[in-house]
């Protein structure tokens, strides 16, 4: 079936961006803010032939690709017993605490912290994020230089430049809060500052993401229908009633609809929003190319490249950097869609209509109640079979739904990603609206009201009267928002 799916007539046309803009002026950077989040739900699985300690899948019939395997960690304590299945390994912790940043094992966590003021460390200029001239473990399928590569929390940090952007800019935050403790605190330790500053940068994070950003992704009704809209509308910090893990229909299927909003190229804009003199970035020209970014203008016009682009339409639809060229050269790379359908089989990922049977939906009787798009209801119909709705991956049909209302994704993926946020949060004894945890009143006064284009403003050059936020709605300089005066030429961006 992965191979009928990989058809030219549902996931794209190879070499031709098929994809719509997002109706809902979803901007790029709110992407690679997906793509960063990402971080919550990374499973330990390999995409090189020679892996060593895991199960493999034999996939020589799924991907377009010349690896004979797909390597898949699994719990060897798991799947001993009837009834019992086995379950992936987890690399990262699950809670939104920027553990992409600070790292989620004490050898990498010890790496990145520098020795002095209790800072990330950085390079020389105090911008770029240090090179990993330590050896700690990066992902890097392309074969790069270790050492021409730099080092986060997360080892995706050199996959691509825009989510090296997102770290880059989460640890020049780390950093300035710092400064301004020092301020305030000459005396206190290297420690203490460290301490103090992840833990105000990781209730930044945590307020964008549940206040500013989850809104545009779900929409009014599901966060009044799961209690999203306040700590005190949800019940607050509850441990005997909420279990706070992440769940696997949520980290191998739900959470991967960002796939769908990539774009091929990432734009580069100087300060006039002229294209920056070193062009724009093709995605799969520059995977594992941190240098791209560092020595070639810096964030800056990345940064106002996706704010200004508008994201894909999250459908049914990938474009050719992510469908045949993902992690790869000019004339092959990896499938992520394949991928992405493989993955939820592996975790046991029950099919798309008894997935929503399972989470309290409805099962959806034919192909028009899925999506009101005629042309997918057909494809998916010939592709499945007339009743194929039954056996449909749900990854298949969580992209194929009709937004929910003012929402940016399907009612599946609404109800599935509503409940874990909701879970994350009050489950989360460490929550910063927790006010049972020492400093967090004082905490809450601090950064209420921050929005995470004043996070990008005071850490790059992009100040509050740059030209990337003319136009924005109402005067509101959202950088998960293209410009309203850019709505009209969206074609274009």
């Amino acid at each position: 079936m992965i191979q009928i799916l990989q058809e030219k007539q549902l996931f794209g046309s190879v070499g031709v961006e098929v994809k719509g803009k997002s109706k809902f002026n979803i901007c790029y950077w709110c992407f690679f803010f997906v793509l960063f989040l990402l971080g919550l739900c990374h499973h330990l699985f390999d995409l090189s032939p020679n892996s060593k300690n895991s199960q493999t899948l034999s996939i020589n019939d799924v991907f377009p690709i010349s690896l004979s395997h797909l390597s898949f960690y699994l719990d060897s304590g798991t799947g001993r017993e009837f009834g019992i299945p086995k379950q992936q390994v987890n690399k990262v912790t699950g809670w939104l605490d920027l553990s992409v940043v600070y790292g989620s094992a004490d050898e990498r966590a010890a790496a990145i912290s520098s020795p002095k003021n209790g800072k990330i460390d950085m390079q020389d200029d105090g911008q770029n994020l240090a090179y990993n001239v330590k050896g700690i473990a990066n992902l890097n399928l392309l074969g790069k230089k270790i050492e021409r590569l730099v080092i986060s929390g997360d080892n995706r940090v050199n996959v691509q430049p825009g989510l090296l952007t997102h770290h880059t800019l989460w640890a020049r935050e780390h950093n300035r809060i710092v400064d301004e403790l020092l301020v305030k605190n000459p005396t206190m330790t290297d420690r203490d500052l460290f301490l103090l500053a992840r833990k105000q940068n990781i209730a930044t994070y945590q307020h964008i993401v549940m206040y500013e950003w989850l809104p545009l992704l779900l929409g009014p009704l599901y966060i009044r229908k799961h209690k999203l809209s306040t700590y005190k509308a949800g019940g607050q910090y509850d441990s005997n009633n909420i279990d706070a893990r992440v769940a696997n229909e949520f980290a191998s299927v739900a959470f991967r609809f960002g796939h769908s909003q990539v774009t091929d190229t990432l734009k580069r804009l100087n300060d006039d929003l002229k294209p920056s003199k070193y062009g724009h970035l093709n995605l799969r020209d520059n995977y594992f190319s941190p240098g791209r970014v560092m020595k070639q203008g810096g964030l800056d016009p990345i940064l106002r490249g996706m704010i200004w682009t508008a994201s894909q339409e999250v459908d049914t639809k990938a474009v050719d950097g992510v469908r045949n060229f993902l992690f790869g050269t000019n004339t092959k790379g990896f499938d992520l869609v394949a991928i992405n359908i493989q993955r939820g089989r592996d975790h046991g990922i029950p099919d798309y209509n008894t997935l929503r049977q399972k989470l309290g939906l409805t099962a959806k009787l034919s192909y028009s109640e899925i999506t009101s798009n005629a042309e997918v209801a057909s494809q998916l119909e010939e592709l499945y079979g007339k009743e194929g709705y039954n056996d449909m991956d749900a990854f298949v049909g969580g992209l194929a739904e009709d937004h929910v209302e003012d929402g940016t994704i399907g009612e599946l993926f609404a109800h599935i990603i509503a409940d874990q946020f909701y879970r994350l949060r009050n489950g989360d004894r460490h929550w910063y609206e927790n006010i049972g945890v020492n400093g967090n009143e004082k905490l809450m006064e601090k950064i209420k009201g921050v929005t995470i284009a004043q996070v990008i403003e005071r850490n790059s050059h992009l100040g509050q009267y740059d030209k990337v936020w003319d136009g924005h709605h109402a005067g509101d300089r959202s950088a998960f928002l293209i410009p309203e005066k850019n709505e009209r030429n969206r074609d274009e961006l």
